[in-house]
C-alpha cells in the first residue's frame, strides 16, 4: 500500500469524511486536490535543488605564512665549500615542505667566478624547494633601522666585515619575511616546530646560528635598533652573540636561566632553547668533527649541529674526504647524501 493510500485510510486529510468503506464523490474531488498540491511542493523542492548553487568545497586552511621561509646567506664571492651546499641539502630535506631561501653575494653578474659553473651551486638549483636569489643589501636593509647605518659605513675600515653584514642580513631578512635562519655550518637534523626562539651557547649566552621569529616582530626590531645604536664591529660578535645576550637580558633575565633546559620568556612570546638543541658540541671542542671518535647517533635527539667552521678556518683548514670516517664526513652521508656523493 502507497504512503497516500495509508493517509486516505486513515482520514488525516482535511475535508475527506469517511462513510462507512465508501468515498464520495466529494471527497474524491478534495484528495485529487490535495494530491496535486503535494506534487507541486515536492516539484518546486526537487527544482531549487537542482537549480541553486553549489557550495564550494572547504579550502584546506594555509600554512602559517608568518615562518614559511627557511633562510641562509652568503656574505661572500668565493664559491660554495661544500659545507655550504650540505647544509642547505640537510634543511631542504628535513623542511620538504617550506621554500629554502639562499641569498647569495655572488650572483651578480659581475662576479666572474660565478661565470663558470660551480658544481655545489649546480647541484643546489637540483632541489625543487630550494631558491636561489642575489643577495641585495640595499632591498634587505630598506626601511630598517640597519638601512642608514649600512649607507655610512665604510667596509674598508671594518675588521670583520663579512661577519658584520651576515649579523645585519639575517635580523633584517627575518624581521622582512619571517622563519628561520641558520648558519652555512648548520646541518640540520629533525625539524624544528615554527615559533620565536633561539638557543643557549652557553651559561648566559645566546648565539643567533639558528633564529626563527615571525615577520614584524617587534623583538627583532629591538635587535636591531641596538645593532646600529651599540654598533661595535671591531669586537668579534658583538653583532651577533654579544647583542643577542645584551637584548634578551633586558627583556627576560636569561642570566637566570639553566642554558640545559628549554625556557620560556612568556612576556615576549619567546623559546630559549638548551644548549644541546643546535650546539651539542661547544666551540672550544670544535675539532670533535674531524676526529673519528664521535658518531653522528649523539645528535640524533637534537635539532640540529653547528660545526663551527669559522674555529676552524682560523686554526689550520681542516678538510674532509669521502670515507675519511671523521663525524662530518658521517654527517654528510646520513644529512645530505647528494652532497657527499658529488662534492666529496
Amino acid at each position: 500500500m502507497s504512503d497516500r493510500s495509508k493517509l486516505l485510510e486513515t482520514g488525516i486529510f482535511p475535508g475527506v469524511i469517511r462513510k462507512s468503506n465508501c468515498i464520495t464523490v466529494q471527497n474524491v474531488i478534495g484528495v485529487c486536490l490535495i494530491s496535486i498540491y503535494i506534487t507541486y511542493v515536492l516539484i518546486q523542492v526537487k527544482t531549487q535543488s537542482d537549480t541553486s548553487p553549489k557550495q564550494p568545497s572547504p579550502k584546506p586552511a594555509k600554512r602559517n605564512e608568518n615562518y614559511s621561509y627557511i633562510i641562509f646567506v652568503q656574505t661572500t664571492d668565493s664559491g660554495l665549500p661544500s659545507l655550504v651546499v650540505c647544509a642547505i641539502e640537510s634543511a631542504a630535506i628535513i623542511y620538504k615542505r617550506r621554500k629554502v631561501r639562499f641569498y647569495m653575494k655572488g650572483t651578480n653578474d659581475e662576479n666572474p667566478k660565478y661565470n663558470r659553473s660551480d658544481p655545489g651551486l649546480e647541484l643546489l638549483k637540483t632541489i625543487s624547494n630550494v631558491e636561489i636569489l642575489k643577495l641585495d643589501p640595499e632591498s634587505v636593509l630598506e626601511n630598517t633601522p640597519l638601512e642608514k647605518w649600512y649607507k655610512n659605513t665604510d667596509p674598508t675600515k671594518e675588521r670583520y666585515w663579512t661577519h658584520v653584514q651576515s649579523d645585519a642580513f639575517r635580523y633584517a631578512l627575518l624581521w622582512q619575511n619571517g622563519g628561520m635562519y641558520m648558519d652555512t655550518d648548520v646541518i640540520s637534523i629533525k625539524a624544528l616546530p615554527e615559533g620565536n626562539f633561539l638557543g643557549f651557547q652557553s651559561s648566559g649566552t645566546l648565539n643567533g646560528a639558528v633564529l626563527s621569529f615571525r615577520s614584524r616582530s617587534s623583538l627583532l626590531y629591538a635587535c636591531m635598533t641596538d645593532f646600529v645604536q651599540n654598533y661595535q664591529g671591531g669586537v668579534w660578535g658583538h653583532q651577533g652573540p654579544g647583542l643577542l645576550t645584551r637584548v634578551f637580558q633586558r627583556m627576560c633575565n636569561i642570566s637566570t636561566m639553566d642554558c640545559e633546559t628549554d625556557h620560556c620568556c612568556t612576556s615576549q612570546n619567546i623559546t630559549f632553547m638548551k644548549r644541546s638543541a643546535f650546539y651539542h658540541i661547544p666551540y672550544p671542542e670544535w675539532k670533535r668533527f674531524y676526529s673519528t671518535s664521535d658518531n653522528p647517533s649523539v645528535f640524533q635527539d637534537f635539532y640540529a649541529v653547528h660545526v663551527w667552521n669559522q674555529m676552524n678556518q682560523w686554526n689550520g683548514k681542516k678538510t674532509i674526504k669521502a670515507q675519511d670516517e671523521t663525524l662530518l664526513e658521517k654527517l654528510f652521508k646520513e644529512y645530505c647524501p647528494q652532497t657527499h656523493s658529488k662534492l666529496l
